[in-house]
């Protein structure tokens, strides 16, 4: 125990929690039976001190990078730092901006919410807590079945989809075809499409989501069909490149986008299914935001009929 540390009793376990006076600081065991324990303790001692808490935003910036994100900033919003303490924690892509007004600032309060204000309306389409829980009530709302084809994310899209409970009424499944075989026979690919195109292209993108709306019968689809690397890259086709498609079974429109993720392959497979469930909550959500990134990367036109 540190010397000035005051323990608090642990009821469950044998390690105790730690509560260090004047710094107003809790360090407790991990483990929630045992955080549950102390925790009326721990709220007591809370309760006892007059702090008071500063005004802070969340916002969740997805599609940027921290470097982008602070560039900008210090264009859209000049002398942030004299009235607003910045603060930042990486999402699987993109950032997630904590706002906190400094006391000492006048007007720091006033200047929080314009700030907030000005970076949601500039990342319009981007700030959204949960891009896939969107996509997933907006299909339960509307009675829309979801499906999806993966060969470079290897199931990872369909991962994150089952873990949100309750999501049977709208995932119909999910298609891992790694190898060019598995595109044919289960997807549907035209085996010349891949030889004429490559297996990563907007083509053969195209061709599997349109291919596992039909196979599963879903309304909407999702493909990702890209190279992780750390080999397989070319001039035109250097490891992170990674082709996005969208299917609208009801319209018959399809859709791809063109992404590089240069970033490793965990990394370049959260990118680029965050892409795919953003693009697909913007689509669904904002029909008229084409212009928004990353559903402005997407065309219809990339050589692929809808």
């Amino acid at each position: 125990m540190p010397s000035r540390a005051v323990a608090i009793k642990n009821p469950v376990g044998l390690a105790p929690g730690i509560f260090l006076p004047g710094l107003n600081f809790f360090a407790l065991p991990g483990f929630p039976d045992e955080i549950k324990g102390m925790w009326p303790e721990v709220l007591r001692r809370i309760e006892e001190q007059s702090t008071a808490r500063a005004l802070t935003r969340i916002i969740p910036v997805w599609g940027v990078g921290e470097s982008q994100l602070f560039s900008e900033m210090r264009t859209l919003t000049p002398g942030i730092d004299q009235s607003v303490s910045v603060g930042v924690h990486a999402l699987p892509w993109g950032c997630r901006l904590f706002l906190r007004a400094k006391e000492s600032a006048a007007g720091s309060e006033a200047a929080l919410g314009e700030i907030s204000s000005i970076l949601e309306s500039h990342f319009a389409g981007q700030v959204v807590d949960d891009p896939l829980g969107g996509v997933i009530a907006y299909c339960k709302g509307n009675q829309l079945r979801l499906a999806l084809a993966e060969s470079c994310t290897g199931g990872l899209a369909a991962k994150q989809v089952t873990d949100i409970a309750g999501v049977s009424a709208v995932f119909t499944g999910g298609v891992v075809s790694y190898a060019n075989e598995a595109k044919t026979t289960l997807l549907g690919v035209e085996a010349d499409l891949i030889a004429a195109h490559g297996a990563v292209s907007a083509e053969v993108a195209a061709a599997m989501a349109r291919g596992v709306a039909q196979l599963l019968g879903a309304d909407l689809s999702l493909s990702f069909t890209g190279i992780a690397g750390p080999d397989g890259g070319s001039a035109a086709k250097p490891v992170g490149t990674v082709f996005v498609g969208l299917h609208d079974r009801r319209t018959g429109e399809t859709r791809v986008g063109r992404f590089l993720f240069p970033f490793g392959r965990e990394r370049f497979r959260n990118a680029t299914v965050a892409t795919g469930f953003l693009s697909l909550w913007q689509y669904l959500e904002q029909p008229n935001g084409g212009r928004v990134f990353p559903l402005s990367s997407f065309d219809a036109a990339m050589g692929v009929n809808p």
